[in-house]
């Protein structure tokens, strides 16, 4: 309903951007009144991911303008649009996220004001990308709600009709209900926009808009993490929870969100699911990088065990299937490499052969374990016991192979994690009693081949040399 113009305060020279209602739109009385209370709404929003409104005022037309900070920068759609080159750029999805968090933090700030936007999608958010900074603009059809001992503001929306964005439209919004569409709404459309940071895709998108409205009252979207298997469990389950169609099973602000998303950043658990043991790691190396990055390797490696043994089941039988002929693949390779050796075992000659592919034995499994993440991440499994005999055997089978291979540290980092973890009664893998004495077992021949390592030797007496 307004065009915004580029302009110059006279006095102070300052670069302002200016909002004016649209010619052809005058005369009609109602969206006079709700671009005036569009300029009311954004000057009373107190926040830094706020443009800040200087002066309201007509021109010599009779149209009404108001004047904000003018930020140079793109919109959050077209930032995501780089995702398709960038798809598995982890650190460009942290700085999405971080932006996303802010934009969270301003509309619960509006929220707390009892204002709710109705029209929050990528196209909304201006990002000042040399300040890392995230506006919500476009306060149009933007409604007071009641607070707690106040009345909300005059309707300006009648029950029946759809206010906002086709594919961003919370299942209330669809359906025309505007007295339900409190700030669960803008809960909703926030999910879809953290489905599309996650994934590249809109969970609801219809060949058309009526198809996409329908899907946003109808249709369940798929799992983020079936479309982005790097997604972690935790922040599939916020995405899921700001997506329920129930309002009253979202979270009921923008504010609780947010929350959650700080949660994650900081590797604390979030509101909605209990952590899997990868997730608590992450915490832990968060707040202890130091000491994370000296056991790191260790530590990823029981991870991509224990999680896949702890991991809550979700079916996406088509990638995992396809994970687990890698595996069989593998497994093929180092039973081949195995044959090698018994051959090469023969023959003093070929023990520098033997050396290197006993080394790249050890690197097929270590192969093996990563595709076993990728599963882990797909939280597919088959059977407890399945896995349960299948994560001992590759914990097993690489310790002794470090070990065999001339690599005591990593066999030792292994071990005692898995104990730490079984004395405190936080380890998913279930070790029996002989188990747990293999694991100490292990432990110290590893300490033995370490001492051996770093021995030093002892000169013999000349005497003696002679004798």
């Amino acid at each position: 309903m307004g065009v915004v113009y580029e302009a110059v305060e006279p006095e102070l020279r300052q670069r302002l951007a200016v909002k004016l209602l649209r010619p052809e739109l005058t005369a009609d009385r109602e969206v006079h009144e709700r671009f005036l209370t569009e300029a009311e709404i954004t000057a009373a929003i107190d926040h830094p991911g706020n443009l800040p409104v200087y002066g309201l005022g007509v021109d010599d037309e009779g149209r009404p303008f108001y004047a904000m900070k003018m930020v140079a920068g793109r919109t959050l759609g077209e930032l995501m649009a780089e995702r398709g080159e960038r798809a598995t750029d982890l650190a460009w999805l942290r700085r999405l996220l971080g932006l996303f968090e802010k934009v969270c933090d301003t509309v619960a700030c509006a929220h707390e004001g009892g204002i709710v936007h109705r029209d929050l999608k990528p196209a909304n958010i201006l990002v000042d990308e040399d300040h890392g900074a995230a506006y919500v603009v476009d306060w149009g059809i933007a409604k007071r709600v009641a607070l707690p001992g106040s009345e909300p503001g005059g309707p300006l929306t009648l029950d029946g009709a759809v206010m906002g964005t086709p594919g961003y439209l919370s299942p209330e919004q669809a359906r025309g209900d505007s007295a339900a569409a409190g700030p669960q709404a803008d809960v909703f459309a926030l999910g879809v926009i953290l489905y599309q940071i996650l994934t590249g895709s809109q969970p609801f998108a219809g060949a058309s808009s009526r198809e996409s409205t329908l899907r946003a009252i109808h249709r369940r979207p798929q799992d983020p993490r079936r479309l982005n298997p790097w997604v972690s469990r935790s922040l599939a389950a916020v995405c899921r929870k700001a997506l329920e169609k129930d309002p009253h099973r979202r979270y009921a602000t923008a504010g609780a969100l947010a929350a959650d998303l700080r949660a994650y950043r900081e590797g604390r658990p979030v509101s909605v699911t209990r952590p899997s043991l990868m997730e608590r790691a992450r915490g832990w190396a968060l707040r202890r990088p130091a000491r994370a990055a000296i056991v790191a390797a260790a530590v990823a490696s029981l991870t991509i065990l224990a999680i896949f043994v702890g991991a809550q089941v979700w079916v996406d039988r088509e990638l995992a299937e396809k994970a687990f002929e890698s595996i069989a693949v593998t497994d093929a390779d180092i039973a081949e490499i195995d044959r090698r050796l018994r051959a090469v075992a023969r023959d003093p000659d070929l023990e520098s052969e033997r050396r290197e592919l006993a080394a790249y034995r050890l690197v097929r499994q270590l192969e093996a374990m990563i595709l076993l993440t990728n599963v882990t991440q797909l939280r597919f499994i088959r059977t407890s016991d399945e896995v349960l005999a299948l994560s001992r055997a590759r914990l097993f089978e690489t310790l002794e192979s470090s070990l065999a291979n001339g690599e005591p540290e990593l066999a030792k980092a292994l071990a005692m994690t898995s104990l730490e973890n079984a004395e405190a009664g936080t380890a998913l893998l279930q070790y029996s009693g002989a188990e747990i004495e293999r694991l100490r077992a292990l432990v110290a021949e590893a300490d033995a081949a370490i001492a051996d390592r770093h021995a030093v030797p002892v000169p013999v007496p000349r005497d003696a040399e002679s004798e």
